[in-house]
């Protein structure tokens, strides 16, 4: 096949008036020929002519050769850029120095969007990390993203909040570190995704299915409440049968009937306080997951501006069966509780970190801050009294908390330090007790 390929080249080139063929060999290959027509004289190329035709082309063939090469890499780096261009997720390559090298269309377009994509996509080439993702757009992420380059992670997700004029944006981002083998040394490849009107989505749900929950929490309480009243009512009534009729011991009955039936409105009443309550609809699920939703939720809020919260949940945590929307309510409080402290300590650089993992048969989640911290004497008292340390804090929320996990077998524990910050521990069991 070859040898006929060869002759029906060689025919076509003489059918073009072509009289000496010189192929132009590189690495062993062909990558291309040189024809010459017959010679202005008419004479035939004396071995001497092919000679130096033959040095000719051994000169030149490196050259072509280098050319050829250059307009595939070219060709290549032109496709490469086009795909890039063709993904929906802004893609941002930095090399080993941690200086810009690539960038997709879409990059460009969401630092456009947070006022730093001035000029041209050729402008931001070779800026360094720490002037793409600027502190006062990204805070510290910067810092955060050379962290994980040096921890020598393959690859991080992480949500990074960026300030966007009179609003924040939530990113989400992944950030991947190529092999050292890689040309060039290793490479950090990072790519952005505009979560914002998806966690407003979610925060409008969120609320909304809370605002149905506590509908029906209301429609239930009513009910009950209704039924106490009317039995009181009723009791009433008898009792005023019952003095009517003249009949003192069967009013005394009716009144110890209505005190017991008081005692159980009261009981009653002081249980709505108890969210421990919420024992039922456990389910297997990913304690991690509950993490992230719940930091995507609450990062945004106005308390947390200014604060970075940031996670560090251990890979392959077991998934166990918990109340994951009683887990989130505890979560939702220690991370609120973090905001304060923070806040009242008046720190710039506020930060929160949840933390996960796996210890000793026991789901291990802490939530760390760098707030005013808690007294000796308050902290012993957090999980039993209604303590407080806001100026107008009730108190009910760490005592609900420390029950709550109770209720899951677990515990819940406070170390802290008189400004320099707290961390709240809690522990899971592995196996929990079955709900009560």
């Amino acid at each position: 096949d070859d040898l006929g390929e060869k002759c029906e080249i060689i025919n076509l080139l003489t059918q073009q008036g072509v009289r000496l063929v010189c192929p132009l060999v590189h690495d062993q290959s062909v990558f291309g020929i040189i024809g010459l027509g017959a010679r202005l004289t008419g004479r035939d190329y004396s071995p001497r002519d092919i000679d130096l035709v033959r040095t000719l082309v051994k000169s030149i063939t490196p050259l072509v050769a280098s050319y050829y090469l250059y307009w595939q890499i070219a060709h290549l780096n032109a496709w490469y850029l086009t795909i890039l261009d063709s993904v929906g997720q802004a893609v941002l390559v930095f090399d080993r120095h941690h200086r810009l090298k690539k960038i997709n269309r879409a990059a460009f377009e969401l630092l456009e969007t947070l006022g730093l994509g001035e000029g041209s996509i050729d402008d931001l080439i070779d800026h360094d990390l720490t002037s793409v993702f600027c502190e006062k757009v990204f805070g510290n992420w910067a810092n955060r993203i050379r962290e994980c380059a040096s921890k020598g992670e393959q690859r991080v997700s992480l949500r990074i909040l960026a300030n966007c004029k009179d609003k924040q944006r939530v990113l989400s981002a992944s950030i991947t570190r190529t092999p050292e083998t890689s040309p060039g040394g290793h490479a950090l490849v990072v790519t952005l995704e505009d979560m914002t009107n998806q966690v407003a989505d979610q925060e409008r749900l969120f609320e909304l299915t809370k605002l149905a929950e506590k509908g029906l929490m209301a429609a239930s309480i009513a009910h009950e409440l209704n039924n106490f009243i009317g039995v009181i009512l009723g009791g009433t009534e008898l009792i005023e049968i019952a003095l009517c009729d003249g009949n003192i011991e069967a009013a005394r009955e009716r009144i110890a009937k209505l005190k017991a039936n008081m005692a159980k409105l009261r009981n009653f009443t002081a249980g709505l306080t108890d969210y421990a309550k919420l024992k039922g609809g456990r389910q297997v699920c990913d304690l991690n997951r509950v993490v992230t939703d719940l930091i995507s939720y609450v990062a945004a809020q106005e308390e947390f501006r200014g604060v970075e919260v940031v996670t560090d949940l251990a890979e392959a945590l077991p998934r166990i069966p918990v109340n994951a929307d009683a887990i989130a309510q505890v979560l939702v409080n220690l991370l609120n509780n973090a905001a304060d402290a923070i806040k009242q300590a008046g720190r710039e650089d506020g930060k929160i970190e949840v933390r996960t993992q796996a210890e000793d048969g026991w789901l291990v989640i802490s939530v760390s801050d760098n707030g005013v911290g808690i007294p000796p004497e308050v902290r012993k008292r957090l999980f039993t009294q209604n303590v407080t340390t806001k100026e107008h804090g009730h108190g009910f929320g760490l005592v609900t908390c420390g029950k709550i996990i109770a209720d899951h077998g677990g515990t819940i524990e406070v170390e802290s330090e008189v400004g320099k910050g707290s961390t709240f521990t809690i522990k899971l069991p592995q196996t929990p007790p079955m709900a009560g």
